[in-house]
């Protein structure tokens, strides 16, 4: 979600107060009903969805932490299952 966007929903959650690009009331109901499964719970926001559960809402540059994240997490099972499979070669007895 942009940053703008977040902060919007985030103000209007925690103070009630409607951006001032919402002027109008047709807008100003538009937004409120756009806000409306949006929920924070300790600081961060999460979305409700059809089915009650919470999903997190992220920030755009938030995004690349995830990638970096999940770079390490495939780089390190990589690593592991190259381990396991040199440790299996050496009890592994070739017949022909």
């Amino acid at each position: 979600m942009n940053h703008q966007q977040y902060t919007n929903i985030v103000t209007f959650l925690n103070k009630g107060k409607i951006p001032e690009q919402y002027d109008m009331t047709a807008k100003k109901r538009s937004f409120q009903n756009y806000c409306k499964p949006f929920q924070l719970e300790e600081g961060k926001l999460f979305r409700v969805t059809k089915w009650q559960s919470l999903v997190l809402i992220l920030k755009e540059e938030e995004t690349e932490a995830i990638s970096l994240e999940k770079n390490k997490v495939f780089d390190k099972i990589k690593k592991e299952l190259f381990e396991t499979l040199k440790n299996m070669s050496r009890h592994v007895i070739y017949v022909k």
